[in-house]
């Protein structure tokens, strides 16, 4: 610790500076939202949004000013929007596909969009330096330059807000910095449709505290997302920007650079590069005070001071934080407590999540921070431990490649502060399952640590003990009456998630037997305790379960939830699919419905992109339009969606509405499969099972059957019983053929109703029973299966197995021959050549054939061929019976090809 600073030990001093804050934070509330009166009513937008004069700018400026405009005026939905999808998608592509076609292919798409994208062209920049394509790697960095250049050069205060209004909150973040911003928080806040960023920062010449407001549509406020450097590859690129700004002479690239040695205990290098300048602005004058205090060169710190006051005065809580960990540092109790009023102040000012950031990146920049840390943390009231929990893992999330040293310490932080908040120790329960921070893997002394923590009471591990059990996580045993026990803990003390659980629980019947009364209840608990999406879900009872349904109750429950002000974009999201759902199919209400459902969409809903695909394919209350239903896919398929590639997949396998193409069907079967869509193994494996537009792989395919089955496909039911029975695995197997036609009934696929009355008529894998085999033959008979028809027909009119019955034969043949049965027309033709109970009718018999022959069953080609050598029904006609024989023969019959030789 350190000793002897006299300065610091004259408490009026900081006192005074202390009193001098209680007094701003007194307006500090004022000082953050004054601004927001002046922007309830928003100026519509100038035409351009830069205008500088062509003539003091260079050909090469002109171009860009033009593409910045361009983009600025751009339409919201098929310009901006797409974009900012883009850049969603781009922001989070998995790492092991970086640079890859397809990802350059998307970056391209998004500079396509938006010329001016300082992500696309960021990510364009390292793909070519990480390819080896200089070129690209220039090309991207001076456009990058040039691009920024512009936004910035007017001079005026506010150009990076009014950049800001036109680009999503990924760049606003780029863009202020680049004005030389310390940004350290964008926030949002939401006016009718309107939504607005607020920036925290600190100006580039003073060094003040300032918060600037941009407005930016609704659209890109549900769309905003965590711009922490999360992954190693990002942090490769932030790491070629810096360095790259460093190059150019960037000052805020420099401070970054500098901020991050302090982090990793390089001190020396900052005293080099900044002990030698004059006039430092507020933050190079914190970060060589860190330095000199981490290197413990007490006098040089202390010349400092004077300068941290000032700055700490107007509100640069950086400067406070390092003046307070100097305080905690010394062993003069009075200031330790003077350091602890201070952050409290800090907290009054900024709020308690930005200042125990600050406090913390501070403390945690210090050899011995952790021990300054249980000083000040033994001063403070338990309220603000929430916020130093959050605070060290933000730190973790955006500086992810931190050194083990610090790894060390926040480790230590978290188990310090477990001593007196169990959320810390929670958090370190995890540390030890995931083995991260450097801890070893250790999911049993984890999962210890849960379970100690559920059993004396406290709320979030009951709930994630509970959904350890429900899930069967981490070696634990499923067992939902174990997790509804957990969730009944958690929810006695009020944890909204266990409440939601409950609601889940009740109506799934999860460990509890279904109550839907009971469902709503909890549902309705956790929604007025602020779990936004508890509302969505009770409106999915109301409109999807037969006891209790209720339209009219469904549509008040989506749309208080979607009305209340502080609901969250994911339940604004589901309830107004679920609200467009309910108007658009069950009240029949198509203008209305298929407005919410858009708007859903336009939200980033895929269940309501997916569900438009369907609606536009369907032709049910608006005109099929295929290139619209492709569209909805297409963006579904962008969020992630397996079941859109699936039916994606479909069209253009089938061909409806878009020119029937196996190879796409392929692709998009296979993305279906790979995210996991129970159809889309299905297909896919159909299309390895018969080897269309890729090699043939039974095995594959029965492997993504077995896939899909687990989760309860129908089809792929059916498809194993068929592998089983036709013997595409080896030898035939008609008892698992029959298991899996069993499944598949039971799960209400009526295909299968006839291969499983085919196993007890014949006794196949089943007990005969024939009796048995009639009722599911009439049971498929009943949706239309024109085979169970055929199959009926024959076996009343062959007599063996049942009591011989023509006329009932000839109906369910006649039956099955009008919904085109080729095997239909054969069977009747037999009947009238033979007169077997009808009167014998050689020319209705050839008529028979002739249709079966054309409808493309080898059997009536066949019939026919010896019809017209036999002369039945009609002349002889060699030629003709050679004509169809050889068809036959074409499609693999053995037995055409022996009629053909004796001709």
């Amino acid at each position: 610790m350190y000793n002897g600073f006299a300065d610091l030990t004259k408490h009026w001093r900081f006192i005074a500076l202390i009193s001098f804050m209680l007094i701003l934070t007194g307006c500090a509330s004022s000082l953050r939202t004054e601004n927001v009166a002046s922007v309830t009513h928003i100026q519509a937008l100038p035409d351009k949004m830069l205008d500088f004069d062509p003539a003091e700018l260079t050909p090469e400026q002109i171009y860009w000013q033009d593409q910045i405009n361009q983009f600025y005026r751009a339409d919201l939905r098929t310009v901006k929007i797409p974009h900012v999808r883009l850049i969603n998608e781009l922001d989070n592509w998995p790492e092991e596909q970086y640079c890859t076609d397809t990802h350059m292919e998307k970056i391209q798409q998004a500079i396509e969009l938006n010329r001016t994208s300082l992500l696309a062209y960021s990510l364009n920049a390292h793909c070519g330096q990480r390819l080896g394509d200089d070129e690209l790697s220039e090309q991207s960095q001076k456009a990058l330059f040039a691009i920024a250049d512009l936004l910035m050069r007017s001079g005026n205060a506010q150009s990076p807000s009014t950049a800001v209004k036109t680009r999503d909150a990924y760049e606003a973040q780029i863009i202020f910095q680049w004005a030389g911003y310390n940004v350290f928080d964008v926030e949002l806040l939401r006016l009718a449709d309107k939504a607005l960023f607020r920036i925290h920062a600190l100006m580039p010449d003073s060094g003040q505290y300032v918060v600037f407001y941009a407005d930016n549509t609704e659209y890109f406020s549900r769309n905003i997302h965590s711009m922490a450097t999360k992954s190693y590859s990002k942090q490769q690129i932030a790491d070629y920007l810096v360095a790259a700004l460093l190059n150019g002479g960037s000052v805020p690239a420099q401070l970054l650079q500098f901020s991050d040695w302090l982090r990793n205990n390089k001190a020396d290098e900052v005293i080099e590069r900044l002990s030698t300048s004059s006039d430092l602005g507020p933050l190079a004058s914190v970060l060589l005070s860190q330095a000199y205090f981490q290197k413990s060169e007490t006098k040089k710190f202390e010349q400092q001071i004077d300068n941290l006051l000032m700055f700490s005065e107007i509100g640069f809580v950086e400067a406070s934080a390092i003046l307070g960990v100097s305080m905690l540092s010394s062993d003069d109790v009075m200031e330790q407590q003077d350091a602890a009023n201070l952050f409290r102040v800090n907290v009054r000012q900024l709020g308690g999540s930005e200042a125990t950031w600050i406090w913390l990146d501070a403390l945690l920049k210090q050899t011995d921070g952790v021990d300054t840390f249980l000083i000040l943390i033994n001063q403070l009231e338990p309220s603000y431990y929430a916020n130093w929990r959050n605070s060290i893992y933000r730190y973790d999330n955006v500086f992810g490649g931190v050194s083990n040293t610090i790894y060390s310490k926040l480790q230590r932080l978290l188990v310090a502060l477990g001593e007196s908040y169990p959320r810390a120790r929670l958090d370190y329960a995890y540390l030890n399952i995931s083995g991260r921070w450097g801890i070893p893997k250790d999911i049993d002394k984890g999962l210890a640590l849960v379970e100690s923590l559920a059993e004396s009471g406290y709320d979030s591990a009951q709930l994630d003990y509970g959904l350890f059990y429900s899930a069967g996580r981490y070696g634990i045993e499923q067992d939902r009456t174990k997790a509804f026990y957990w969730y009944q803990k958690a929810a006695e003390q009020g944890n909204r998630s266990a409440l939601y659980n409950l609601g889940l629980a009740y109506r799934y019947s999860r460990g509890v037997e279904k109550d839907l009364v009971m469902s709503i209840e909890y549902f309705q608990q956790a929604w007025e305790n602020g779990f936004d999406l508890a509302g969505c879900r009770i409106g999915d009872i109301y409109s999807e379960e037969i006891d209790v349904l209720n339209y009219e109750l469904a549509v008040q429950a989506y749309q208080a939830t979607i009305n209340a002000e502080d609901s969250d974009a994911e339940a604004i999201k589901a309830c107004t699919f679920g609200l467009g759902y309910v108007q658009f199919h069950e009240l029949e209400n198509y203008q209305a419905g298929l407005k919410m459902l858009d708007m859903a969409a336009d939200l980033g809903d895929q269940n309501a992109m997916f569900e438009l695909g369907i609606i536009y394919t369907d032709n049910k209350g608006v005109e099929a339009n295929a290139d619209k239903a492709i569209t909805y896919y297409q963006r579904a398929i962008e969020q992630g969606s397996g079941r859109a590639a699936a039916n994606l997949g479909y069209l253009y396998e089938s061909g409806e509405g878009v020119t029937k193409d196996n190879a796409k069907a392929l692709h998009y079967y296979k993305l279906s499969s790979d995210r996991g869509s129970a159809t889309g193994q299905n297909n896919y494996a159909s299309f390895l099972r018969y080897g269309t537009n890729v090699e043939k792989d039974p095995q594959a395919a029965y492997k993504l059957y077995l896939k899909s089955y687990a989760q309860g496909n129908t089809y792929a039911a059916e498809n194993l019983g068929d592998m089983y029975y036709f013997g595409e695995l080896g030898e035939p197997d008609y008892e698992k053929a029959c298991h899996f036609y069993e499944q598949a009934v039971t799960r209400g696929a009526t295909d299968a109703l006839y291969d499983l009355a085919y196993c007890f008529v014949y006794g196949e894998g089943r007990e005969q029973d024939v009796e048995k085999g009639l009722k599911l033959l009439e049971r498929s008979v009943q949706v239309d299966n024109p085979e169970a028809m055929v199959e009926l027909g024959y076996l009343y009119s062959d007599g063996e197995l049942v009591e011989r019955n023509v006329p009932l034969a000839l109906d369910y043949l006649k039956r099955a021959y009008k919904l085109q049965s080729p095997r239909a027309a054969y069977q009747l033709g037999q009947l009238y050549e033979t007169g077997e109970g009808v009167r014998e009718d050689a020319v209705l018999a050839k008529v028979y054939y002739e249709q079966s022959a054309q409808w493309g069953y080898i059997d009536g080609m066949i019939a026919l061929a010896n019809a017209y050598i036999k002369g039945l029904g009609t002349r002889t006609n060699k030629s003709l019976a050679r004509d169809w024989l050889k068809k036959a023969i074409s499609e693999g019959s053995e037995e055409a090809k022996n009629v053909l030789n004796s001709l």
